[in-house]
């Protein structure tokens, strides 16, 4: 393990848990049920990252490889964590939509513990010879994890300008979604399955166009 790696993925979550907390106090949300959400949430995603991990690893190569299953690892754990918080709410009898307190800070901490990931090694991108490629791996590569760090620095700014007028956890998802359709081909990950993370992400972007567009026609008067 790479001690950069650890502190920049201690610092990731640093920084979401600290946006999460301000949105919730910015939106006036209960702050112990917000908490109590966000550590089920976060629990069923890395439940259910840990069970896609395993099932598509052992199904593709007989053997658990942690480097080329970051893109099935992150969908996983968006849907497990998208399950889990719908049942807390069930459960704890919320009614509030909580999608604007994770559509910053998923992101946030994204943008920093892709920094981890360069440091640790993994999420590497395929070769390249392009002047900005990096050295990685024996090779001159796509610095995706930089790639990504810089998109989900940009949902981050598109959520802050329209957060306001439409639904803020779509829009999130929508960028998200659109930055890993563009990026996933470079990922040397990809090399196996390329068409499996672009396909779930191009669902995910339809999904929460809808919702943008729903949620835009509700808040945004018609001219007359």
């Amino acid at each position: 393990m790479n001690t950069l790696g650890i502190l920049f993925n201690i610092l990731a979550f640093v920084v979401g848990t600290t946006v999460y907390v301000l949105e919730t106090r910015r939106l006036k949300l209960n702050s112990s049920q917000m908490t109590e959400v966000a550590m089920i949430g976060v629990l069923g995603g890395l439940v259910l990252a840990a069970v896609v991990q395993f099932l598509y690893s052992v199904a593709t190569t007989g053997h658990m490889n942690l480097q080329e299953l970051g893109g099935k690892t992150i969908i996983g754990g968006v849907l497990g964590g998208w399950i889990s918080v719908e049942l807390a709410k069930m459960r704890l009898g919320i009614q509030a939509s909580t999608g604007p307190v994770w559509a910053l800070a998923l992101p946030a901490g994204e943008a920093v513990g892709r920094i981890g990931c360069w440091f640790h090694g993994c999420c590497f991108g395929k070769t390249c010879s392009l002047p900005w490629s990096v050295f990685q791996h024996g090779a001159y590569r796509h610095p995706t994890q930089f790639y990504l760090s810089f998109a989900a620095l940009l949902t981050v700014i598109f959520v802050l300008l329209l957060r306001d007028k439409t639904e803020a956890f779509a829009v999130s998802l929508f960028c998200w979604s659109i930055s890993r359709i563009i990026i996933e081909p470079l990922r040397d990950s990809s090399t196996q399955t390329p068409w499996l993370v672009p396909s779930a992400c191009l669902f995910i972007a339809v999904y929460a166009f809808l919702r943008i567009n729903r949620s835009w026609k509700l808040t945004v008067p018609r001219l007359s």
